[in-house]
């Protein structure tokens, strides 16, 4: 049904790795999460969240319509995240990236600035609406997409553990046979702008023997080669 692979890296300047990933191979899920680097025990927060997400789709029905499965998931990460506010009081925090497929639907959710990208067709295009100051600006006109040294990128407007209600973005994409699904944290696009994400991925999926661990691989060593300025986390997904 999927093929998927994941790494993550502590890249060349922090001196704890703090992104968290996690694929689900018999619920279609995968997830990343990055701790937030600069609040107490931000590794511990990023595990704390991947445990908990790992627990809510456990228990999801996935039997129901992909409407209402992206329903259920996104009322039972509400109560997640204002338990994680009760239990960390602005003392932690993560980021949350999620992809799920589900009858020939991609469910996508996320909180903070992780990201979803889709290659469809040589069409690389995020999914995921980034939560950050950044996007604001973005989104007034003020700022250009590929700005990845803006200051404000890093100022965060929502996370997992952010003040409730925390309103966490997600949408259902139909999904196509030859789709690529990459999910990341900050330390890969934040580091490499998206339309050079494109070129290495559209390379990469011409060589002989690709596959999306060998993709991932790949992203990683970029990351590195640009700078490694962050923790790396880095998961692709493709259907079979």
């Amino acid at each position: 049904m999927w093929n998927a692979s994941g790494t993550t890296h502590v890249g060349k300047v922090r001196n704890e790795n703090q992104d968290r990933f996690l694929i689900i191979d018999d619920k279609y899920t995968a997830i990343v999460s990055d701790g937030m680097g600069g609040m107490f025990n931000g590794a511990v927060a990023a595990e704390t969240v991947v445990s908990s997400v790992k627990t809510i789709i456990e228990n999801l029905d996935f039997s129901l319509a992909s409407e209402d499965l992206n329903n259920r998931l996104v009322e039972e990460l509400e109560k997640v995240n204002a338990s994680l506010y009760e239990d960390w009081m602005h003392m932690s925090g993560a980021t949350l990236a999620l992809v799920i497929y589900h009858n020939n639907n991609w469910i996508i959710v996320n909180a903070g600035d992780s990201d979803v990208f889709l290659y469809r067709e040589d069409r690389f295009v995020r999914q995921s609406l980034p939560h950050n100051q950044f996007q604001v600006l973005f989104e007034q006109g003020l700022v250009e997409a590929d700005n990845l040294h803006h200051p404000t990128r890093s100022m965060l407007t929502g996370f997992m553990g952010a003040h409730p209600p925390m309103k966490i973005f997600a949408q259902i994409v139909k999904a196509h046979s030859d789709d690529l699904c990459v999910i990341c944290s900050d330390g890969l696009s934040g580091e490499i702008i998206q339309s050079k994400l494109a070129k290495l991925i559209a390379f990469a999926k011409k060589q002989n023997g690709f596959t999306v661990q060998k993709l991932t691989e790949t992203l990683k060593e970029a990351a590195l080669d640009t700078g490694g300025h962050d923790n790396i986390a880095v998961v692709a997904l493709a259907l079979k």
